[in-house]
This record gives C-alpha cells, structure tokens and sequence, in this order.
C-alpha cells in the first residue's frame, strides 16, 4: 500500500528540552463481525526510521495489526533525524483519513 512520509529533524536551539520524539496515529474503523480475531477493517501501520534502526508502536518489535491507535515514543537528541512513516497495510477503500500528533523538539 501507499506510504506518506514525515520528515523530522530534531532541534533544541530554541530552548526546547523535551528528550523525547512522542507520535501517535489514530483512526476510525467500522465495526467488524462479533467474534473476529483480526478485527481491524483498515489497517495502518505507523513507524520510524532513523539510521539503520525502525521503531514500531505500541512497545512492540513489529508492526502493530489489531489496534486503530498506535504510539511510538523514543529518546531523541539535538540533530537527529528520522522519518515517520504511516502505511496504508489493508484499506477497505482506497483512501482512509488518520490523524496523526507528533511532539517533541522539531521544526
């Protein structure tokens, strides 16, 4: 599936000292069938780049597939860059809208 990508860049100069990058992706699903085990009807994956490392939400190793809400907090210093990424995994359509929220020390 598609892909959009964030490019952050991580900048205390202005006095900012948060020590974390904090970002949270969020949607709405319809209902599914009562009893289901993989009950997500849109599935988005959210995760971050940064050198050779990714990061997955949730305080998972992989990528999260039964949650419509997915966070990701990781330790983030002056200069650092990293790519947030949210891919659309499985969509019942071809377009679904999301929030996403990211804080910390960015411009």
């Amino acid at each position: 599936g598609d892909t959009q990508n964030y490019n952050i860049n991580i900048n205390t100069s202005n006095g900012c000292d948060a020590t974390e990058l904090r970002v949270t992706l969020a949607w709405n699903d319809p209902a599914s069938t009562q009893g289901c085990t993989n009950c997500l009807n849109n599935d988005l994956d959210l995760y971050i780049v940064n050198g050779g490392g990714r990061y997955y939400p949730n305080g998972r190793n992989y990528k999260d597939s039964k949650n419509n809400s997915e966070r990701i907090r990781i330790l983030a210093s002056h200069g650092q860059s990293f790519k947030v990424r949210v891919k659309a995994f499985n969509l019942m359509k071809n377009r679904h809208k999301y929030a996403l929220v990211m804080t910390g020390c960015f411009l």
